[in-house]
Order: C-alpha cells, then structure tokens, then sequence
C-alpha cells in the first residue's frame, strides 16, 4: 500500500487513542494518517466535510449502546470500510457487526500493531470488493433489464434455452403466439412442442428430432425453417423458425435462442397470389387460342389468295403480340407452379455430355442448337441432378444467350469440375449487362435495361435461381458491356 491510509478514530480515550497510533505506527508500512475523534456524532460530521479510507470506532464509547452503535455507523457511512474496537467480554457484539456490514473486528488490549494493520488493509480490500460486487450486480441486473426491454420489443417470438432445454425466458411475443400455459415452462422442449400439432410446408408432420430448437441443442444452426402450428384451441399459424446455440468461447453450448416470425398472413397471400396467376392462365389462354388460331387462318388464306400489303401486316402484328402474350403468361405460371410445388423431386445420376445431347435433339424446333457449341472435359464426372429441373435450367439460360446475343454469334456451354461439385457455364457474346444491374438480375421482374425490348417479363432467371438452389447449387453472372455474358452455376457430383 503506497499511498497514505486516512484514518477516522472514534476513541474517548486520549491514551487509549495514542496507544492505537503509536502501535500502528511501530510495524511500518504505512504511511497511515490520523484524525482523532471522542463521539460517533463528531465523527459523523466530521465525514461530511472530509474523505477518509476507513473508520476505526470504539464500541466502548460512553454513548455507546452495543449495536446500536455500528448499525447506526454502517447506515451513516454506507460507502466506508469499518473497523471495531472490543473489549474481551464483547467478542459477540464484534461478530455481530460484522453481520451488519463492518468489514472487521479487533479486541482492544489483545491487537499488536501487525494485527491493527492487516485489519485495516483487509476492511479496506474487503469495502473494495464489496463495492465491486454490487456494481457488478447492478451492471448484470442493468443489461438484464435492457435485454428484457430488447427481446420484448422485437415484433417476433424469441426464447432462450438452457442446455437441457429447460425455457429460461419468452418474450410477449412468443407468449401470445404460443399461448403456453405456465406449468408446462417446466416440461421437457419434447413435451413442449407436443402440446402444438406441427405440420412441414407440404402437410405432413415435422418430425420432433428436426425441429430447429432441438437440432439447435445439438450444435447446428438452423434458418427460416417453415412449419405450421396449430395450438389446442385450433387456431392455426404458419411460423419461419431460426434456432441458434449460445456458445462460449471455449466452444460450450450453454443455452439456445429460437425465434418465431408469424408468417401467416404472407402464406395466405402467397396461396391467393398462386390461386390468381392460375385463374389468369386459364381464363387468359382460351381466348388467346383463339386469336392466334384465326390469325394463322387469316394468315393461310391471304396466302393463298396472294393478298399483300397492309392486311398481312396486321394480321402478323396480331400473332406477335399475341405470341408475346402468351410467352408471358408461361411465365407467370412456371413462376407459380415452382414457388407453390410441393412435389419432392427425386435427383439420379446424370452423364452431362449424354444429356446435353439428347436435349439438344428434342429441343431442335425450340432452341437453334447449331449455334451452341460444347466444351466439355472427356473425363466428366457424373452429376447429382433431378433431370426435368436441369432442363428447364439449361434451355433458360441457353435461350436468353441466344436471344440476347447475334444471329451470327456461337453461345458456349462449358463443364468444370471444382472440389465436390461440377461448374456448369453458359456463355454468349452479346451486349452485357451493366455491373450495377448483375446484383438484381435474379430477382422477380427485374429485367436488365437493355434487354427491355424482348419478350417475357423478367421471370425467366428467377425461376432459374429457384431451381438451381432446389437441387443444392447456386448460380451467378459474370458479364461486361459490349464483350458478353457468362451465366454460371453448379451441380454436386453424383
């Protein structure tokens, strides 16, 4: 202890005080600095205009009354360690302070200097750690009520875990969407969760060891699991569920958080907008059968009749937009067929030069297959792939390159094997596409600037994307203005 120790003595002795300091005094280690007082009231006011490290009171004082005196002391000068002089015969009032907060106790008479300093050391490193304690205890119960106001103002369901599943906490959020009455908190999460009937997106039920709490526990980290939960009293919610582990840094698993985002009235959108497209292609394709059918005939019979100018004209306008009418509703309907499928398609091994073959043969009327030129290594692993999906994903991409790029030009399909999967590239030398626009290129309805004038609505790489990522890959572009576009994507081997 390097600095001086200020000392507050409450003695009503003059000798007796003395005593005290020259006996601390003899041992060293100090230095220790004294302000003597006869009465606890003089000492108190002296508190008031003076800081001191530690208060030495004598319970002997002739306004003493045991007790009352240290409790009255402690209450007055909560912030100050507190030190006790006894006689021999009030060892019990000396343990009894210390019950109150006086951080030691020393028996006038029987204390050498060595004892008198190691109590006032220990009272003060014992204040200090005491004053540490409870700002810790007020820094934990700060971020605990702030975590509280945090969770509870979160619009979704959150709910942490103990390692054995045991529910710690639940916002209001998750309360009001679960309704979990209050003595099932302390089941088990397996009994927990069949309280709920819980179904997948295509309406069998979720198996409890998959639900992403549980799989949370065991380490793993589980995003926008859907699933809908349908409670005791019937009312029934489609929820987007994350679960995620809490780890130390060592790596221990010491709880889990879990949220639940209430995405009912999305689903129920979703269905309406599926239902809608469906009534669109259907009440839209009759009608348009029509036109394009009496526009061919109208086409056949000017023909014949060798009919020309302004009539012709026209009736091809029509068959145009009629056609480009129709390209769009295929679209709209490829786009909702895909996001609503819940068909699980089964993937085989897949021989890529022997499909690229046979799709080029069926697809001759389709695609301009003369222009597409293969480069694929002789040694081509077999790729995993469900082949209907890889079709739509190959005849998509290869006839934007060859709608977006010259007549005259070749599109290039190349095939490289990287690590576990197989990179599949689609090429052309058409007029690229602006770096600030390959971001949003797989978006729904997004269309580049440039290519604007074509037909479709901007479905087409959108349903791309989803296909692609429905068979374990993913998919990019890579194009620069005026020199092409490469669309990539990538397959795992079989």
């Amino acid at each position: 202890m390097n600095s001086t120790v200020n000392i507050l003595l409450v003695e009503d002795s003059p000798s007796d005080a003395e005593l005290l300091q020259e006996t601390l005094h003899s041992v060293g280690g100090g230095p220790f600095a004294f302000t003597w007082v006869e009465s606890l009231g003089e000492a108190l006011d002296v508190l008031r205009r003076d800081a001191f490290d530690v208060l030495l009171l004598d319970l002997s004082l002739p306004d003493s009354h045991g007790a009352e005196t240290f409790i009255r002391a402690r209450e007055a000068t909560p912030w100050l360690p507190i030190v006790v002089l006894t006689g021999v015969s009030d060892e019990g009032i000396g343990l009894e302070a210390m019950r109150h907060g006086i951080q030691d106790y020393l028996v006038k008479g029987h204390a050498d200097g060595h004892q008198l300093a190691r109590a006032i050391r220990y009272a003060i490193e014992r204040k200090r750690v005491e004053q540490e304690r409870e700002r810790l205890l007020d820094e934990v119960g700060r971020q605990a009520a702030e975590m509280n106001a945090s969770i509870n103002a979160i619009a979704d369901g959150v709910i942490l875990l103990a390692p054995d599943g045991t529910l710690l906490r639940m916002n209001a959020a998750a309360q009001a969407l679960l309704c979990l009455p209050h003595e099932m908190t302390a089941h088990t999460i397996e009994a927990r969760l069949q309280h709920f009937t819980l179904k997948t997106e295509d309406g069998k039920s979720f198996p409890l060891s998959d639900f992403p709490t549980l799989r949370a526990l065991r380490g793993e980290v589980v995003h926008g699991a859907i699933t809908s939960l349908t409670r005791p009293d019937g009312n029934t919610y489609w929820l987007s569920v994350s679960s995620a582990p809490i780890r130390m840094p060592d790596g221990r698993i010491i709880g889990v958080v879990s949220t639940f985002s209430d995405i009912t009235r999305m689903h129920e959108l979703q269905e309406q907008q599926r239902l809608l497209l469906h009534t669109i292609s259907h009440d839209l394709r009759s009608p348009l059968t029509v036109i394009l059918g009496h526009a061919e005939l109208l086409k056949e019979i000017m023909d014949e009749e060798g009919i020309t100018g302004a009539m012709p004209f026209s009736t091809g306008s029509i068959r145009t937009a009629a056609q480009r009418m129709n390209t769009m509703i295929e679209e709209l309907v490829a786009s909702a067929r895909q996001e609503g499928s819940r068909t699980q398609y089964q993937s085989q091994p897949i021989h890529l030069p022997a499909y690229l073959t046979d799709l080029f043969h069926r697809t001759r009327g389709a695609l301009v297959s003369e222009r597409v030129q293969l480069e694929l290594p002789q040694d081509m692993p077999l790729v995993q792939a469900n082949p209907d999906r890889l079709e739509r994903i190959l005849t998509n991409l290869l006839s934007n390159a060859l709608k977006y790029s010259p007549p005259e030009c070749p599109v290039t399909v190349r095939a490289l094997q990287e690590a576990g999967e197989v990179v599949i590239s689609v090429s052309d030398l058409g007029a690229g596409i602006a770096a600030e626009e390959q971001p949003f290129l797989f978006e729904r309805f997004y269309r580049a600037s440039n290519q604007r004038a074509v037909d479709g609505i901007g479905l087409g790489l959108h349903i791309t994307r989803t296909l692609v990522e429905a068979n374990g890959g993913r998919i990019w572009v890579k194009s620069e203005l005026g020199k092409g576009s490469t669309f990539s994507f990538t397959l795992p081997l079989a």
